[in-house]
């Protein structure tokens, strides 16, 4: 059918999830799956120690790049950093969307900064996922958020997802998340609405004047 063929037309979407050594990124993949309707292979990644994970949900494909694959959760436990900076760096670059991983339970860290810079400076599309969200006690998920968008002004436009990733909550909702947001990215704003964006911005803010 029409809707068929629109369907298997759709290119994979190219996942990045990059953030510091022990922040769930790996249980994060491992929760997608053991997901009963999730369809999981390794293909080769862009460098000879790293492996690209496909999954298939629900007719949809997707790619978390530059891991070190799915494997059985208790070799986890004494599984390296997944990405040095440089191999998040790579990643972000080959992305479609990326998910920022942030602990809940540790406040945001320099390597947590600079790849958040990196995401800025490739303009990609990201989504904010704090983890561990069961361990906290005292603060709130706006709190939370508004501490991310005061580090990160520039990324305010960035939604924040809140998970457990040991326990798989809210887990296929970020993927759903990143499906969304992959689409905003690729829509085009036709030029005139372009243009009177632009004229109505200058007009409620108008630039300084300089002498």
């Amino acid at each position: 059918s029409e809707a068929g063929a629109n369907q298997a037309a759709e290119p994979e979407l190219k996942l990045a999830i990059v953030g510091r050594r022990n922040v769930g990124k790996s249980t994060f993949i491992n929760q997608l799956a053991e997901t009963e309707r999730m369809i999981v292979s390794e293909i080769p990644g862009t460098t000879r120690d790293s492996v690209d994970v496909r999954f298939q949900l629900d007719g949809k494909s997707f790619v978390a790049i530059d891991t070190p694959g799915v494997r059985k959760r208790k070799s986890l436990a004494n599984n390296v950093e997944w990405y040095g900076l440089a191999r998040a760096k790579r990643s972000i670059r080959r992305a479609n969307v990326v998910l920022m991983f942030f602990d809940a339970t540790e406040p945001v860290s320099r390597v947590d900064k600079q790849l958040v810079s990196e995401i800025l400076d490739e303009i990609k599309p990201c989504i904010f996922v704090v983890n561990k969200w069961d361990l906290v006690k005292d603060k709130t998920t706006e709190a939370w958020s508004e501490y991310l968008f005061k580090l990160f002004a520039d990324m305010r436009h960035v939604p924040v997802a809140f998970l457990t990733a040991r326990s798989g909550r809210n887990v296929q909702k970020v993927i759903n998340l990143a499906q969304s947001i992959y689409k905003q990215s690729r829509f085009r704003v036709p030029t005139g609405e372009l243009n009177r964006l632009v004229k109505q911005a200058v007009a409620n803010w108008p630039p300084p004047m300089l002498a």
